[in-house]
């Protein structure tokens, strides 16, 4: 008697067997590629060489993913096929060096059987072949896992080229805090860098964030230099303002290595008058085009007075048009850039009803909406900031294409400090990689024409 097979077994096994075998080759060759980072003095590449390697896998995997995750039998995928590379790729530019020239003899080749392999792994969705939804999906990422490290092996420092490419929106922890340092006044107290602050930051059990902002400080403190000394030691790099100053409290700003690392250049802005303003930008420039721009701001009265009606009309009226005239310039200067910050406004208690009150001028919604004007959006915690007047006057804010979550006020561990800090992490969309090296194609054909 004839033996007869379950269905669909063999067409599993093969799929398992030959899915894997393919996978191991493409890991080996996705590493010969990778390998090409290791000896940048034998093997120069240029923003171009780089753009062309990874626009062609990205667009076969692209198409991969197409013809895999198409789920109506009717639906025809012989489009796609035939769009794929079977191994044709070549430089679009003369070198232009030898060096450059043994990278594009080398890559070429290896792109070239990357692009086959890659070719191969589509037989695997024809009838000799099945799968479950699961070990396709597995496969697929197993496939980005190969293009997405080897690209990560290719950064500029490795292979004296300008460009990088992230690969998803990038998460960032921000905290901003007033000092209580007081610059200027005698009649109040305050707190210290090092006995209060700093303490306050490393205790606890919270984190250093990503990006730190620092209101009512003053480079006049006995312990400054040693405060912003622990903050490099912790990998911070730190910016201060080095303006000459009138006995006034000043903003801080430190960026931890997380942003650094790859920036191309650091811009640093100061608003362009004096008054009730404190404020500091630093936009940091990244090899892919992307901005970051960090704002560090306390708002408060220009005029030395116990008039809160003054105090509060200065405010609103001369403080909050100069911080927004301050950000208009920063976007202006970089367009497109992301920008976040934090501070301390000053608008005192938030309510239904301002009718009658002083702090009418510089409440909050007046603030917010202005801020919504530039784009910005400005985010208030549960609870209140301030543990004197119990008002909820600091605040994180951001641009309207990034998103703040897990904000809170976070009581700091110094009875010194009279503010809670304000933190949140934040999400920035940064440029795709298929986007990016194909806008860098376009760029380049452009020049060339």
């Amino acid at each position: 008697m004839e033996k007869v097979k379950a269905p669909g077994v063999d067409r599993r096994s093969r799929f398992l067997r030959t899915g894997s075998r393919r996978l191991r080759e493409l890991d080996q060759l996705s590493i010969l590629v990778q390998a090409l980072a290791l000896r940048p003095r034998n093997y120069q590449a240029t923003r171009v060489d780089i753009a062309e390697m990874f626009c062609a896998w990205r667009q076969q995997l692209d198409l991969i993913y197409k013809i895999f995750t198409q789920t109506e039998e009717s639906v025809d995928t012989s489009a796609s096929v035939s769009a794929l590379s079977k191994g044709e790729f070549d430089f679009s530019s003369d070198a232009i060096s030898p060096e450059n020239e043994t990278f594009h003899r080398v890559a070429a080749s290896r792109i070239r059987r990357i692009l086959l392999g890659l070719y191969k792994i589509t037989a695997l969705f024809g009838k000799n072949y099945d799968a479950t939804s699961a070990e396709l999906k597995g496969l697929l990422e197993v496939l980005e896992n190969q293009y997405r490290s080897t690209l990560n092996e290719l950064e500029p420092g490795s292979l004296t080229t300008n460009c990088i490419a992230t690969w998803a929106p990038k998460t960032y922890s921000m905290m901003s805090l007033n000092c209580n340092l007081k610059s200027g006044t005698t009649q109040y107290s305050h707190a210290n860098l090092m006995i209060d602050v700093w303490p306050a930051l490393t205790g606890g059990g919270h984190q250093l964030p990503d990006i730190l902002l620092l209101n009512e400080v003053t480079s006049r403190e006995g312990d400054f230099e040693e405060f912003v000394g622990v903050l490099e030691k912790a990998g911070y790099r730190v910016f201060r303002d080095t303006r000459p100053l009138k006995n006034a409290n000043e903003v801080l700003i430190a960026v931890g290595p997380r942003l650094i690392l790859n920036s191309s250049k650091v811009e640093v802005m100061f608003p362009g008058e004096d008054s009730g303003l404190d404020a500091m930008g630093v936009v940091f420039k990244y090899f892919d085009g992307s901005m970051i721009g960090v704002v560090a701001s306390r708002l408060h009265s220009a005029e030395a007075t116990k008039d809160m009606r003054v105090a509060y009309r200065s405010i609103g009226k001369v403080a909050l048009p100069q911080l927004v005239n301050f950000i208009k310039e920063i976007k202006k200067s970089f367009p497109g850039v992301h920008l976040l910050g934090g501070g301390d406004f000053n608008h005192g208690m938030i309510r239904k009803n301002y009718e009658g009150l002083a702090q009418k001028p510089a409440k909050f919604e007046k603030m917010a909406s202005d801020f919504l004007e530039v784009d910005l959006n400005m985010t208030t915690p549960n609870g209140f900031s301030n543990n004197v007047s119990h008002t909820s006057i600091d605040h994180l804010f951001s641009s309207v294409d990034c998103s703040l979550e897990n904000y809170e006020y976070l009581e700091m561990t110094s009875s010194n400090l009279d503010h809670k800090a304000v933190v949140g992490d934040v999400m920035i969309p940064f440029v795709s990689t298929d986007t990016y090296y194909e806008s860098l194609l376009e760029e380049t054909s452009a020049h060339k024409g």
